[in-house]
């Protein structure tokens, strides 16, 4: 959730509220290796990042995985 902001500090140009949901799930592999898969903005909610010089949106629905690695402590 974000809630009513603006671009500026004269609180010339509104960006307005808005709910993005995101999600994020991983299972060890074993040995210090994760398998994740992660997805933001679930809604595909359209919501202003930036008002100057024009309105700039946030990202639409986005997904992404991968392979997450730690290195063993000595």
């Amino acid at each position: 959730m974000i809630g009513n902001q603006y671009d500026d500090d004269h609180t010339t140009f509104a960006l307005g509220r808005c709910f993005a949901l995101e999600a994020m799930a991983w299972r060890s592999i074993g040995h210090g290796v994760d398998l994740f898969t992660a997805a933001e903005n679930l809604f595909n909610v359209k919501y202003a990042t930036a008002a100057t010089p024009v309105t700039q949106l946030g990202l639409p629905i986005t997904a992404r995985f991968g392979l997450r690695f730690e290195w063993p402590r000595r």
